[in-house]
């Protein structure tokens, strides 16, 4: 949240250095663009409780806005449907 976009795109650049060097990175945010711009997987976390999880397949193969949605309700619970902008 204090990340300037330069800063925020120089720390990815990072992160996608370390990937490449097979090195694994957890980042934990709540900003889900960013969060799929450098992901190979997503765990959603609540209340301290592994909710759910989305693969490489999942996000490979799902558009960017139903990938989002899913991870919405995995953050807040159930499958009603919740605005994602």
């Amino acid at each position: 949240s204090v990340l300037t976009p330069v800063e925020v795109e120089g720390l990815f650049a990072t992160l996608r250095r370390l990937k490449a060097e097979g090195v694994a990175v957890v980042l934990i945010t709540h900003k889900l663009e960013e969060a799929l711009s450098v992901s190979d997987r997503v765990t959603v976390l609540r209340g301290g409780r592994k909710v759910g999880e989305l693969l490489p397949p999942d996000l490979a193969s799902a558009a960017r806005p139903a990938t989002k949605q899913r991870i919405v309700e995995l953050m807040f619970g159930g499958g009603e449907a919740l605005a994602v902008a």
